[in-house]
């Protein structure tokens, strides 16, 4: 809609279509309006908008078209005050609800899901969490978004039940599909460093992590009531 409001549809010019067996053969893989579009990207020297990471690097290799995304342009709204955080934060969270791929997110997007989510395992904080299970995301850089995010929560005004919900809940995605003794072991390097300003919340953080790891040991037990 806001597309429809507020921008123009320019012609592809005839002397600028392509006009190949090559580009027939790319036209029917991609579309022909796919087609269009970088080439009119092209002759507007005008960055390309598109979320598919294909059509981005085909626009940007065969045609020299620069492209970017949803979240790339979420960012430089935020950095130039265009958005607020918690509208940066609400489009994030829509992008993940939609399953885009390869979502961006921190410890404060996490914080924020939780604090939608009442600090329970629910809703939006679920589906941030799942964006940390399995194996396609790099274990250290994981961990590091999950610690900021831990260090954020003991800052809140909450109860200690309703930090340790959200915690053991992100430790059993994050150790999905993984080592658990490697997890603990990279968490817990991870906790002392960025806690070392705060021993006695780093104490918390790790009794909760023992607690965590001596409910894996029991069969039929998955978390705290």
């Amino acid at each position: 809609k806001w597309v429809r409001d507020h921008c123009t549809v320019p012609p592809l010019k005839k002397g600028s279509a392509p006009n190949s067996e090559t580009a027939d053969d790319r036209g029917e893989m991609l579309g022909q309006s796919f087609l269009d579009t970088m080439t009119i990207a092209k002759e507007q020297e005008c960055p390309l908008y598109t979320d598919d990471f294909g059509t981005k690097m085909l626009a940007q290799n065969d045609f020299g078209v620069a492209g970017f995304w949803t979240q790339v342009m979420l960012m430089a709204a935020l950095a130039d005050k265009q958005v607020s955080e918690e509208e940066h934060n609400d489009a994030v969270l829509e992008l993940i609800r939609l399953k885009y791929r390869h979502t961006t997110i921190s410890g404060q997007v996490i914080l924020y899901a939780a604090k939608k989510s009442n600090w329970s395992n629910t809703d939006r904080f679920a589906e941030v969490l799942e964006t940390l299970r399995g194996t396609q995301m790099e274990l250290r850089s994981a961990i590091g978004v999950l610690v900021e995010f831990m260090f954020m929560l003991w800052q809140q005004p909450i109860l200690d039940f309703q930090r340790d919900t959200p915690v053991m809940a992100a430790l059993d995605v994050l150790a999905d599909q993984r080592d658990d003794r490697v997890v603990v072991r990279i968490m817990r390097i991870a906790v002392t460093a960025r806690f070392r300003m705060a021993p006695l919340t780093e104490s918390r953080v790790q009794q909760v992590i023992s607690a965590w790891e001596a409910l894996r040991m029991k069969p039929g037990m998955i978390g705290l009531q």
